[in-house]
């Protein structure tokens, strides 16, 4: 049978068994997946926070124009009376009360020009420094597309090759999912322990059972890993993030003796894998490339962790 050589040494090598290079395919694949999935989250926050700033700098425009129509009246005044006003002002009081409210009135004048030249740049350093911000997001977004395109890239080049090594390896056992558990692998004991919207979470994933792995998809027709625990969690009215890992930090860890239905179970140092816990030692996700959502032993892959979200 003739091997197939993607991406493995070969000079003195022989090359690992195909399922070897498909699992370990499958693994680079999801790791690029949520990577992809962090950069497009990112990069919807950039643009909602462009969106902010752009709506903050129309208000301070208006103010702006006005502000600059403001000081430029009163420069205009100022040069076209000049001091005289001022003397003539001082020379036609007919008493010393009517002096002094004169150079009151000078002084008021005077103090309320200085106010609005103050006012106006401080208005013009809001402004420039929104316009700063607003650049720099522009940078950041630029390079999180740029980001975005360079991952979706990879993920399109891993699937390729998967494509290539599972149509090599569709004759290779696998190792068949854990499926026939009957309508309710659930025990009585955890049903009790389990809080409604753990259920309503257990019950949507359970339901995507046989539907296709997609990367950066979370439903309704396919789902990648974390798409499948946030959709199913998006259900019971709690909005998880789209990655593994940031999943991992948006939960509250637990021990693996205080585990229930619902709770999600995170795989792998770099917590590039999440599944949902569906009790009696097993639990239901989107296992990667190729294989449709499925039900598997909770030690199917390395425990990272326990996290439980509500």
């Amino acid at each position: 049978m003739a091997t197939l050589v993607i991406g493995f040494p070969s000079a003195g090598h022989a090359d690992p068994p195909v399922a070897d290079q498909l699992e370990a395919a499958s693994h680079r694949l999801e790791k690029v997946v949520e990577r992809y999935n962090a950069t497009r989250a990112d990069l919807a926050a950039t643009r909602a926070r462009m969106r902010v700033i752009a709506r903050q700098l129309r208000p301070l425009d208006r103010r702006l124009d006005a502000a600059q129509s403001r000081v430029g009246r009163i420069a205009a005044s100022a040069y076209k009376d000049g001091g005289l006003v001022t003397a003539g002002a001082l020379l036609s009081a007919t008493s010393p009360h009517a002096l002094v409210d004169r150079l009151l009135a000078l002084d008021h004048l005077a103090r309320t020009e200085r106010r609005d030249v103050r006012a106006l740049d401080a208005l013009d350093a809001r402004l420039r420094s929104r316009q700063r911000d607003l650049t720099g997001l522009a940078t950041r977004l630029a390079k999180q597309r740029r980001e975005l395109a360079a991952d979706k890239a990879e993920v399109i080049a891993e699937i390729t090759r998967l494509e290539g090594l599972r149509a090599a390896a569709r004759q290779a056992d696998w190792g068949a999912p854990v499926t026939n558990l009957g309508s309710d692998p659930v025990s009585v004991q955890e049903r009790a322990l389990t809080s409604k919207g753990a259920r309503s979470a257990v019950s949507y994933a359970l339901d995507q059972r046989g539907k296709d792995y997609q990367f950066g998809s979370s439903g309704p027709n396919a789902f990648d890993c974390s798409g499948l625990a946030m959709a199913s969690w998006r259900r019971a009215g709690v909005y998880l993030p789209h990655n593994a890992a940031r999943m991992w930090w948006s939960v509250p860890h637990l021990n693996r003796s205080d585990l229930r239905p619902g709770d999600l179970v995170f795989y792998y140092s770099d917590i590039h894998h999440v599944a949902v816990y569906i009790g009696s030692g097993r639990v239901v996700h989107a296992p990667g490339w190729g294989q449709p959502v499925t039900i598997s032993p909770l030690h199917h892959a390395p425990v990272y962790g326990y996290g439980r979200p509500g």
